[in-house]
């Protein structure tokens, strides 16, 4: 049944050109279910769909009044889905908690639905768009490129980086100390595939913004420093679950505790080579189109590491040392085999580094 003109409509109502200007996907009377003893009890609520958040409210005349504020509000990027039930009941998933709807009919339900859809949707995309900038990482992420699995929310995405591109030369370089490589001693690369993971990349942005904070407070500098650094995976299988979920000090082999416990990282990527795993077909099958061209090679990682307070490792201390100037008596972040020119890097904290790059050395 086609939705009644506003000025008579108890449902929702047609989007109007005021509508679109302000952000308005729906605007309508829905019913919202509450328990109660045991009983279903169903309420008529004002419910208003922005470019950015699901609200309801008891009447129309309050959501009228509330302007911004006001009512109960949900931001899109908490919706985690929604689905439809008998009649024209449906049901949508937050973060916080089930909302049990009726609509004035199933072709109501449907509309609403669609336009959720919609909004979420572009919400989501909005919001990863804005999400790729802001350091050296999310800067050559590519903002049309989904996640593996099909969507923005999906655990990670692997993307070749082309030859001659300058994200390929700011590799190259790194992977050759910092110089660029010789004509006559290229470097033994055979494929570089960028990692993005957005929710690892979340925590480790959060992490630095945290550290900052902390170092700023006992006196310390402000600004965390950076560095990349190569990791050895040792399996394809290792590589894969870092990709997905980001490095894991916690969960660190209990074997690996020379200088402490912790993700161990070398400054060359010579040292990681040694640690590196051999593509298997399931790991070649992510990185590239033909995947027989890398399958058996060795690849490594190629991370960003926050590195905080530092601390020479020991064997029979695999907890951190307390920073000498620090008043809370904090840990260091990080160790290191030697105080001066370090050859090995460990993190102690799992939000610590992010795994930017897969590297496929030639053979």
């Amino acid at each position: 049944m086609p939705p009644k003109p506003a000025s008579k409509a108890k449902g929702g109502r047609k989007k109007s050109v005021e509508d679109t200007k302000r952000g308005v996907h729906f605007e309508g009377a829905i019913e919202k279910c509450s328990k109660k003893f045991g009983f279903d009890f169903w309420q008529s609520r004002w419910f208003v769909l922005t470019d950015t958040k699901l609200s309801y409210f008891k009447t129309r005349a309050e959501a009228a009044s509330a302007g911004e504020g006001g009512g109960t509000s949900f931001s899109l990027g908490s919706v985690k889905g929604f689905t439809s039930g008998e009649g024209a009941e449906f049901l949508i998933q937050t973060e916080e908690r089930g909302l049990d709807l009726r609509a004035q009919s199933e072709g109501e339900r449907d509309r609403v639905l669609a336009a959720l859809e919609e909004a979420t949707c572009r919400f989501r995309l909005a919001d990863y768009t804005l999400f790729l900038g802001g350091d050296v990482v999310g800067e050559s992420w590519e903002d049309g490129l989904l996640p593996a699995g099909g969507g923005v929310t999906a655990p990670f995405a692997v993307t070749k980086v082309f030859k001659e591109t300058r994200e390929w030369h700011e590799v190259v370089k790194v992977f050759c100390g910092g110089r660029a490589p010789l004509a006559a001693d290229p470097p033994p690369l055979a494929r570089i595939n960028r990692i993005q993971n957005r929710e690892a990349l979340k925590r480790f942005r959060e992490y630095r913004s945290r550290l900052s904070q902390v170092l700023a407070s006992e006196g310390g500098v402000t600004e965390v420093e950076e560095r990349w650094a190569w990791h050895g995976p040792r399996t394809s299988e290792n590589a894969v679950g870092i990709m997905s979920r980001g490095f894991d000090a916690a969960g660190a082999k209990e074997g690996v505790a020379q200088y402490g416990r912790g993700c161990y990282f070398s400054v060359t990527p010579e040292l990681a080579g040694r640690y590196g795993a051999t593509v298997s077909p399931e790991l070649a099958s992510l990185l590239a189109q033909h995947p027989e061209r890398v399958a058996g090679q060795k690849s490594v990682l190629l991370a960003r590491i926050l590195i905080g307070d530092v601390a020479e490792g020991r064997f029979d201390s695999p907890k951190p040392p307390v920073v000498v100037y620090s008043p809370s008596k904090r840990r260091a972040d990080t160790l290191v085999d030697k105080a001066a020119n370090p050859s090995i890097i460990v993190s102690t904290h799992t939000a610590q580094c992010y795994p930017a790059y897969l590297i496929t050395l030639s053979s």
